[in-house]
């Protein structure tokens, strides 16, 4: 009888550790995602979060107009709500927390020296409609579901997407001053050598890109990158991660 009470004090306690509460942080939201708006006429919108910083991207289907808001982009982080001074300093953000900041504007919110001057918007972040206080999810979850839960209304929700629409991206373009904003944002690399396009991985094309190209990184797969080329026409096709700088 201790024995089976013993296995089954064990048990709860690996059941506890196994489900304690999965606080966001910013290595957990790190990636592209797509607003659920609650109805039909919504336009398109896509956050991208990636080092503290993220951007956000309107796509108006009514006019095929594509914006960034944010100037060039907006700083973020976790902070507890407890605490009567907010951070200064980027650096004073924390990297996990249910309260999210974001300091949208140049010079008014932030400047490019990641003094932070005061924040534009501020939100519970949960992967659960109900609250990380009440769902159980592993620690180590890895989210596809986000809810920002504004005071006095219902938490906008984003779901985790590989990439934005290549159409939203072409809209983009068009928009010269955001499309650079973008460009700086995602980091695009540069081919180092001649190099043939994989249409899959080991299977070239006669597509090539030429020293001094620069590609966006899409999907990284081992020592493969699937990359877009934007030229006149704008390529896709996997290389070698050895072939960029």
């Amino acid at each position: 009888m201790k024995e089976i009470l013993r296995i089954f004090v064990l048990l709860v306690f690996l059941s506890t550790q196994s489900y304690s509460q999965a606080i966001p942080n910013c290595d957990k939201i790190q990636g592209i995602w797509k607003f659920i708006p609650p109805e039909d006429g919504y336009d398109s919108i896509y956050t991208i979060f990636s080092n503290r910083k993220s951007v956000k991207i309107y796509y108006v289907k009514e006019t095929n107009n594509t914006f960034i808001t944010g100037s060039p982009y907006s700083y973020y982080g976790f902070w507890d709500d407890s605490n009567e001074e907010y951070p200064k300093k980027v650096t004073e953000l924390k990297s996990s927390g249910n309260r999210v900041l974001f300091f949208d504007d140049l010079c008014k919110s932030h400047d490019s020296l990641g003094n932070l001057i005061k924040y534009t918007r501020s939100c519970y972040l949960t992967y659960s409609i109900e609250g990380d206080d009440e769902a159980e999810m592993p620690s180590d979850y890895t989210p596809n579901r986000l809810f920002l839960n504004f005071t006095g209304r219902d938490p906008d929700v984003y779901e985790r997407i590989r990439e934005i629409p290549l159409f939203v991206i072409e809209s983009l373009r068009n928009n010269k001053k955001d499309w650079e904003k973008y460009r700086l944002f995602v980091d695009f690399k540069k081919i180092n050598k001649k190099v043939y396009l994989n249409i899959k991985l080991n299977q070239p094309t006669k597509m090539y890109l030429l020293k001094g190209d620069e590609v966006e990184i899409l999907e990284e797969q081992d020592d493969w990158l699937r990359i877009r080329y934007y030229g006149k026409k704008t390529i896709e096709g996997w290389i070698k991660r050895s072939d960029v700088e």
